[in-house]
C-alpha cells in the first residue's frame, strides 16, 4: 500500500519531534547538574573559610564561576530550544501543500466514486420499479380477465386465488387489504385492486 504524503510528513515531524525533546531533556540534566556544582562550590568555599586554605577557596571560587556560567548558558538553550520552531517555514509550507494537494486528489476521486455508484444506486430502482410494473400488470390481468375470481364467485382462499377479495368497509370508503401472501395492497369502494403505489400484488 503506498504511504500517503500527510503519513509521510507525520512520520517525519515525529522523528523531528523526538529528536527536539531528547535535546530539551540533555539541556536541561545539564542545567541541574551545574546547579548542583554550584551549591556544592559554594559548600567548598565555605569550609575552604573555615580551614583558611587559599588554594581551595580560589578553587572553589573558581568552581561557582563555572557553574554559574553553566546554568547561564544551559537556561538560554532551554529558552532557545523551545522558542525556535523545529522546521524552517519553507519546509512547513511545503509539507502543507504536499498534503492538501493530495487530499484533495483524493476527495475528487472519492467523489466520482460515490456518483457512479449514486447512478448505479438510480438505475437500478428504476429497473425494479419497472419490473414491479410490469409485474402487477401481469397480475391484475389474470385476476380481472383470465381467472374471473370475484364474477365466477370463486373462493379467495383457494390455493389457486392470486390475491384475496377483501371485504368493502359499511362506509365504501377506500382501505388496506392484505394477499395470501401477506402483502397489504388497497381496494376501492367496490372491493376491486386499486394498483399500488410500490407494494406488488404477491408477496
Amino acid at each position: 500500500m503506498t504511504k500517503t504524503k500527510w503519513a509521510e510528513n507525520r512520520s517525519k515531524f515525529e522523528g523531528i519531534l523526538n529528536a527536539w525533546k531528547n535535546t530539551e531533556a540533555e539541556a536541561r540534566e545539564a542545567l541541574s547538574k551545574a546547579e548542583a556544582d554550584l551549591e556544592q562550590a559554594q559548600e567548598e568555599e565555605n569550609e575552604a573559610v573555615k580551614n583558611a586554605d587559599l588554594a581551595a577557596y580560589t578553587k572553589a571560587k573558581q568552581n561557582q564561576a563555572n557553574a554559574r556560567g553553566a546554568i547561564q548558558m544551559y537556561t538560554k538553550r532551554l529558552k532557545m530550544i523551545n522558542d525556535e520552531p523545529l522546521i524552517s517555514e519553507d519546509v512547513f509550507r511545503k509539507a502543507v501543500s504536499e498534503i492538501k494537494d493530495e487530499f484533495a486528489e483524493e476527495q475528487a476521486e472519492t467523489k466520482e466514486k460515490l456518483l457512479d455508484l449514486a447512478k448505479q444506486m438510480y438505475d437500478t430502482a428504476a429497473k425494479l420499479n419497472k419490473t414491479e410494473e410490469e409485474a402487477n400488470s401481469t397480475l391484475s390481468f389474470m385476476y380481472d380477465q383470465v381467472y374471473r375470481c370475484a364474477d365466477a364467485g370463486g373462493d379467495p382462499n383457494s390455493s389457486l386465488a392470486l390475491v384475496y377479495r377483501p371485504k368493502v368497509s359499511d362506509d365504501g370508503t377506500i382501505f388496506y387489504g392484505k394477499n395470501r401472501a401477506n402483502t397489504e395492497f388497497y381496494t376501492n369502494a367496490r372491493g376491486q385492486l386499486e394498483k399500488p403505489e410500490s407494494k406488488l400484488f404477491f408477496g
